[in-house]
């Protein structure tokens, strides 16, 4: 596989020198036939299998988009973003040359018998085109494993042999002969028995756990009372070490008294996420606790793992640690009463980014509080280059957006919990527990401002930036609708991440052949109207205001077959681009009487194919707009009136 991938001069991206497992310089490549990914040092490409390559690229300067296309060799590629860097996916034809696929194996192997030993000789049929490898490492023989699931460990192959009342599994690793491959649709038998298969790094694995050899009998069902009163109300107390059985239970608890254990039982305090004193512990309000039993079963009998269990008449659960002993936790309430030593909510405050200013690397927490005392580290995140910003030369930027992480400690004896909340500024923030004494609060502040391109949806409606100064302000051109409405006004200004933002444009095809709108209000600050903005609105009856309005573009209300009013205030219209009313049947009459600076070429062809008959204008315009909207110039002869 080529490792090395080659870019255009001058590109403005690179692949990194990542090393790391299956990656050289971050390109990885998948073997989709064998489902494994290629060994970068000893892998080659086989006939009839196909393959799959990701490169994964990061940008020098800009960033990258969800809208970023590649090409591979030439070819289309797929595109993904992570973590700000371009994933580029493409799948090659498959190579040429037979592989035949494996569609099903049978094997047979000797069950577990009390007393025999494992059997490691798999039995394949006559002709069969796989094998199991002669690997004899560790536990292995054959590349076959058996697993003793009562004690939980593997069993020994030069000496182990099955014992009565132990269940076993045993693991089977096939290896496809050359020019035969596996898939992960390969079935398997064993010993006539439908089986369980996966693909593992080529290899067909399979697994059957065999029923328990008879001997012992199981036990279904425990039940623990623990001499004491619930938790929730003993405030105080000293920690239960306790246990009453059933007068007929074929378990007990063992006198085991090492570390947290009494009488194999533990106390964990869920809040603290530490283990209680058995000599010492009690109850504090406020605490969650967790009891832990360890159970030994009676001779003759072994537990299972549909073993259930009952704590205080509670259901618990229940898991083997092996077929003699079983573990029964059960989580209790809160213990009744006011806390003392949990903080439930942690508030601070740092000075939120304003473009141009550093940031600060101080997080400000309450005098009286019970945490933040010890050196709070806090990391500020450019979201919007995913990079961290570890400097307080730095500056905040117009049209980035910035997440703090702020460690908070807890103060000693003082603890957080899991439903710990946190305010930085005021306002809501995340909380992720790291330990009982350490918290992490982050929060996201909204965008500084806009950079010219960037696509922003305000009220329903979408903008395009096209110029951003460094105090957030600028202009935009609104694009189109996120949520189509019949009437739409279009505002002069719109605020976007705090910043005012001019609205003087209406952009090509904005609303092109949208059927829902029926008047539109051109604001007070639109200055151009691209071509084709309001073509094909086939609903469209009125259109009014643009005060400021210099320029129709070509065929902006073409075919807008409802559209009767069309009446600009603009005083310094100068453009009224070709064929700008083309097949609005409706509209017989244009006021633009306020303008007065119409020129002959700014009305070519500028009624073509309309059905306009009168142009009313300015009084003291008349005569001069008479010569520009006669038919040879403006496409149509039409009466102008005042």
């Amino acid at each position: 596989p080529d490792y090395t991938a080659v870019f255009p001069s001058g590109a403005d991206y690179y692949s990194d020198s990542n090393l790391k497992g299956s990656f050289r310089n971050d390109i990885i490549w998948y073997d989709i036939t064998s489902d494994n990914y290629v060994n970068p040092d000893s892998g080659v490409f086989k006939a009839g299998h196909q393959y799959r390559v990701s490169i994964y690229l990061t940008a020098k300067d800009g960033v990258f988009t969800n809208s970023t296309t590649a090409t591979l060799n030439g070819q289309t590629a797929e595109t993904s973003l992570s973590s700000g860097r371009l994933i580029v996916d493409y799948t090659f034809p498959k190579l040429e040359g037979e592989t035949d696929y494996i569609s099903s194996v049978s094997i047979t192997l000797d069950a577990p018998a009390v007393g025999a030993k494992p059997d490691y000789t798999a039995v394949f049929p006559s002709g069969a085109n796989y094998y199991s490898d002669a690997y004899n490492e560790a536990n292995y023989r054959n590349d076959i494993v058996w697993y003793d699931i009562t004690s939980d460990y593997n069993v020994n192959p030069d000496s182990g042999v099955f014992k009565t009342g132990h269940q076993y599994r045993v693991y089977i690793y096939l290896t496809a002969k050359d020019g035969y491959a596996f898939t992960n649709s390969t079935t398997a038998t064993l010993n006539g028995m439908s089986i369980d298969t996966l693909i593992y790094e080529g290899r067909l694995r399979i697994v059957y756990s065999f029923p328990v050899l008879a001997g012992l009998e199981k036990i279904n069902s425990v039940s623990v009372t623990l001499g004491l009163i619930d938790p929730t109300v003993c405030l105080g107390s000293h920690f239960s070490y306790d246990t009453i059985f059933p007068s007929d239970a074929n378990y007990y608890s063992k006198a085991n008294n090492a570390g947290n254990l009494r009488n194999d039982i533990a106390w964990y305090d869920v809040t603290t996420e530490s283990y209680g004193n058995p000599d010492s512990g009690t109850y504090s309000a406020g605490h969650q606790y967790k009891v832990i039993v360890y159970l030994t079963a009676k001779d003759g009998y072994i537990f299972t793992d549909s073993t259930t269990a009952k704590i205080n008449g509670n259901n618990a659960e229940a898991s083997l640690v092996s077929s003699h002993r079983l573990l029964v936790t059960y989580t209790f309430t809160a213990v009744q009463g006011q806390s003392v030593d949990i903080v439930n909510d942690v508030s601070c405050t740092i000075d939120a980014p304003v473009i141009g200013s550093n940031p600060g690397f101080n997080a400000n927490f309450p005098t009286d509080s019970k945490y933040g005392k010890i050196t709070n580290s806090v990391i500020w995140h450019d979201i919007t280059t995913n990079t961290d910003i570890n400097s307080s030369s730095l500056v905040f930027e117009c049209g980035h957006q910035y997440q703090v992480r702020i460690d908070a400690y807890a103060d000693e004896g003082y603890y957080f919990t899991d439903s710990t909340t946190a305010t930085l500024n005021g306002q809501s923030a995340e909380v992720q527990k790291l330990s009982k004494s350490k918290i992490c609060i982050s929060y996201t502040f909204p965008k500084l401002g806009s950079n010219i391109g960037d696509i922003e949806t305000v009220d329903n409606v979408n903008y395009k930036v096209t110029n951003a100064n460094t105090d957030g302000t600028g202009t935009v051109t609104l694009i189109g609708m996120a949520v189509k409405r019949e009437s739409v006004s279009i505002p002069a200004t719109v605020e976007i991440n705090g910043f005012t933002y001019i609205v003087n444009r209406i952009g090509t095809k904005a609303f092109y052949g949208d059927k829902t709108i029926k008047t539109v209000y051109i604001g007070n600050n639109i200055a151009i109207i691209d071509s084709y903005a309001f073509y094909g609105c086939s609903n469209l009856t009125k259109v009014s205001g643009g005060k400021v309005l210099k320029t129709i573009g070509t065929k902006a209300f073409a075919y807008c077959s409802k559209l009767k009013s069309f009446s600009i205030a603009s005083s310094v219209l100068n453009k009224i681009g070709s064929y700008a009313f083309q097949k609005d049947k409706k509209l017989k009459t244009v006021y633009i009487k306020y303008t007065t600076k119409l020129t002959k070429s700014g009305v070519k062809k500028s009624l073509k194919k309309s059905s306009v008959k009168t142009v009313k204008v300015k009084k003291s315009k008349v005569k001069k707009y008479k010569k520009y909207f006669k038919k040879k110039n403006s496409g149509r002869s039409v009466k102008v009136k005042k």
